[in-house]
């Protein structure tokens, strides 16, 4: 199906329930070849939504492209089946902040008037409302190019965003930087537009809604603020000239940011769950930039993003954006140099510098904090996206104008002189389907390892347990299990939903200790020597039941020597969930027995699953299969 003809597009098309006035922009008639294209497409576009097309044609074309977009999504939910990130489960399935969680209790309650919470739903339900989510971020990263920039580089974008091998990978997954990314994208679409012309007006009712829905997304992220801090100075600048625009927009953005919902909306939120006052943004602030808790889980030097983070989110729209960028700032060069005839720059071009400049920024402002992780930085993924569609939309329109002019040198006409020309066409080697068969190929490939290989055995492993967590058969059921794995590396009771006792290695972060050169979380202090951990630390007697579903609260504490806290004595279930590189450092304790292995005599455990979990990885501790094993009932006495 055609997402849009020529008449039509979502250009400032507000989506469902957001209504707001649309403004005709004028044409600058001496603009270069290509952003002419650009501005007269965006220009026929204003003038057919005011005047031609009714705002309930708008509206079905939204959802019909919408619907589109949801379906390639829900696709991508089923392909994705690898782990990657532990806070895609433990910062929103499972804890921390309500503001993000909240979402998907909803969801959870829709699950259970349903009758679906005793099922694989589950665990797709959750997934499905990220598809939703993903598909809004896809379809406005088409609607702000179409406000910005027309028709052509619109639906470019659009399948720009949709190749993303990193919006596949990472945009269904449950991660609060995914709806940080989808309310910037939206917030950008209402928001005011660089103009050539400084004497534009700003439309309030817009601004407005930009702010609230940036707002939203700065609860979902606090750091979301660095963006808009950014965008909101450069308004400020715009706007410099025009003393009563100028105050009006502070008054907005201090009225409706800080006093109605960062702070009233977060409050309310939170104080709903923990039943008291909580300043989640704050808090979230103190810790992780000030306290600088954030680099207890890693630090990185401060050209990480640059030399790591950004070629790997944009991978092979890198080349594009930095060809585009080059032709901008290269005809932005000639116009400030040219001695006659001096006029501004187009409308597009100065768009898009606008752009770079907000990646710049982000990327700059990302980079003075120590923790850096890819998923950051993932909303410079649409603008890039928006910028690849500009590029691939001027090459578009240079071979459209190219075939024009060799159509109009070889006059020869008749059925049989078209078809020929229209079948060397579609099998010519242009430099279009060169360049978008190599962002597909590339991206494709990166999607379909990452997403569907690397790191899988985590989820499989998941997969596996909830249905023996449904058995309650005597000497098969689950009466508890223990993860002997590097904290955080499974999903927990959002993937079980049972009441089954679960243990895992913690790393809690040094909260209140004054010398954190020496603070060992549980998870260290085991792989520093697992054996004595084990002896330390673990209930022997529990090596000989089974079917003894007890609470671990009622072990006792065990002190640690050197640190803070205590840790409670473990109890061994009736399954244990280990990465394949713990085997040989606790063989002499001759609890698991694999499936390769011959030697005599009895073993505690024995596998009962294996999944392949990797090729490779940056964690030594995470290396080789994931092994479940099975308390052996004849080994006990």
């Amino acid at each position: 199906m055609e997402i849009l003809t020529a008449n039509q597009s979502l250009a400032h098309t507000p989506a469902p329930g957001l209504r707001h006035r649309t403004r005709a922009q004028p044409v600058n008639n001496d603009l270069p070849t290509t952003d002419n294209e650009e501005i007269t497409q965006s220009t026929v576009t204003h003038q057919s939504l005011s005047g031609k097309t009714s705002a309930f044609s708008n509206h079905l074309i939204f959802v019909q492209t919408f619907l589109l977009v949801f379906a390639f999504r829900l696709f991508n939910v089923l392909m994705i089946r690898t782990f990657w990130q532990p806070d895609e489960y433990w910062q929103s399935l499972e804890i921390r902040g309500f503001a993000h969680p909240s979402i998907f209790v909803a969801c959870y309650r829709f699950l259970h008037f349903l009758g679906l919470d005793d099922t694989e739903w589950l665990i797709l339900g959750p997934k499905i409302l990220q598809a939703f989510f993903a598909s809004l971020t896809d379809c406005y990263t088409f609607m702000v190019a179409s406000r910005y920039f027309g028709v052509g580089p619109a639906r470019w974008s659009l399948i720009s965003s949709l190749l993303s091998w990193f919006n596949f990978f990472c945009g269904v997954r449950t991660f609060s930087n995914t709806l940080e990314t989808m309310f910037t994208v939206i917030a950008l679409y209402y928001w005011p537009l660089p103009e050539s012309n400084p004497n534009n007006q700003i439309s309030y009712r817009d601004f407005r809604c930009a702010l609230v829905i940036a707002v939203v997304g700065c609860l979902m992220r606090p750091t979301n603020a660095l963006i808009w801090v950014f965008n909101g100075v450069q308004l400020a600048i715009r706007s410099r000239h025009t003393p009563r625009i100028l105050v009006q927009i502070t008054i907005d953005v201090v009225l409706v940011t800080y006093v109605v919902l960062a702070i009233s909306g977060s409050v309310v939120i939170d104080h709903l769950f923990y039943g008291e006052i909580v300043l989640v943004p704050y808090n979230f602030v103190m810790s992780n930039i000030f306290s600088n808790i954030a680099v207890f889980y890693g630090t990185h030097p401060w050209h990480w993003y640059i030399s790591q983070g950004v070629p790997v989110v944009l991978f092979s729209y890198l080349p594009v954006i930095f060809w585009i960028a080059h032709l901008d700032f290269r005809s932005a060069g000639r116009l400030s140099h040219s001695s006659s005839n001096i006029q501004p720059p187009s409308t597009a071009l100065q768009r898009r510098k606008y752009m770079y400049s907000l990646l710049a920024w982000i990327i700059s402002i990302y980079s003075m904090l120590g923790h850096k992780e890819f998923r950051f930085i993932y909303p410079i993924v649409p603008i890039g996206c928006i910028l690849v569609g500009c590029a691939l939309n001027k090459i578009a329109v240079a071979e459209k104008a190219l075939r024009q002019i060799n159509d109009a040198a070889d006059p020869s006409t008749g059925d049989c002189q078209t078809l020929f020309r229209t079948v060397k066409r579609w099998f010519s080697p242009t430099r279009l389907k060169m360049v978008v068969f190599f962002l597909w190929i590339t991206n494709t490939l990166a999607a379909y390892y990452l997403g569907m290989v690397h790191q899988r055995g985590v989820l499989d492993a998941e997969f596996y347990r909830y249905p023996h967590a449904t058995n309650d058969h005597p000497g098969t059921a689950m009466d508890g299990i223990l993860f002997l794995m590097p904290c955080h590396s499974t999903p927990y009771y959002s993937h079980i939903h049972r009441n089954i006792p679960m243990r895992f290695l913690s790393c809690e972060p040094p909260l209140g200790v004054d010398d954190r050169s020496k603070y060992l979380d549980e998870s260290d202090i085991f792989y520093n020597d697992p054996i004595s951990f084990i002896q330390t630390y673990f209930d022997g007697a529990s090596l000989r039941t089974m079917n003894e579903r007890r609470s671990s609260d009622s072990e006792p504490l065990l002190t640690v020597p050197g640190q803070t806290y205590s840790i409670r004595r473990c109890r061994w279930p009736s399954h244990v969930v280990l990465f394949d590189a713990l085997l040989p450092r606790v063989e002499d304790l001759r609890l698991f027995r694999t499936s390769t292995n011959d030697q005599p005599g009895s073993f505690v455990y024995t596998e009962c699953a294996r999944f392949f979990n990797s090729h490779f990885h940056d964690d030594s501790r995470r290396m080789g299969d994931v092994i479940i094993f099975c308390k052996n009932v004849n080994a006990l006495g």
